[in-house]
C-alpha cells in the first residue's frame, strides 16, 4: 500500500478511536488485545459500517496488500476470518466490490468486520514501528 493511502487510513482510523494522545494509546491496546474488544468508533454495526463507506478504497488496498502477502485472493483472506465463516464468498464480495450497499443487518456485520480488520491493520503496523524503534 502506498504511503498517501496508508496515511489516510491511519488518519481515519484515529479520528474514529476519537482522536489524539489516547487514540494512539488504545492503536497500542489493538495490537496487544484485537480489535473485537469494543473500543470507542469500532463498537456498533452502524458506526462501523460508515467507517467502511467512507473508508472504502482504503481497506480495500490493506485487503490487497495483505492479501497478495497470503497467496490468496482477498475473497479467501476475508472468507478465513473467524467472523466472517457465517456468511458466503459471494455476499463478502458483493459488500467488498460495492454490488450490494444496502444497510441490512447482514451487510452491516459484513462492514463492521471490515471496518475492524482496517483497525486491526493500523494498529499492527504501528505496533511493529514502535516496537522496532525501541
Amino acid at each position: 500500500m502506498d504511503t498517501k493511502t496508508y496515511t489516510r487510513l491511519k488518519k481515519a482510523v484515529l479520528r474514529q478511536l476519537g482522536g489524539g494522545e489516547e487514540a494512539k494509546e488504545t492503536l497500542m491496546d489493538v495490537y496487544r488485545n484485537g480489535g473485537d474488544a469494543g473500543y470507542s468508533g469500532f463498537t456498533y454495526y452502524v458506526e462501523m459500517a460508515e467507517f467502511w463507506r467512507k473508508n472504502r478504497k482504503e481497506i480495500i488496498a490493506a485487503l490487497l496488500e495483505d492479501a497478495d502477502s497470503c497467496g490468496v485472493s482477498v475473497s479467501e483472506m476475508v472468507k478465513a476470518f473467524r467472523c466472517m465463516e457465517d456468511f458466503k464468498s459471494r455476499e463478502i464480495d458483493s459488500v467488498i466490490y460495492g454490488l450490494d450497499k444496502r444497510a441490512d443487518h447482514d451487510n452491516e456485520i459484513i462492514m463492521a468486520n471490515l471496518s475492524i480488520y482496517a483497525l486491526e491493520y493500523v494498529a499492527h503496523r504501528e505496533g511493529n514501528r514502535e516496537y522496532q524503534e525501541a
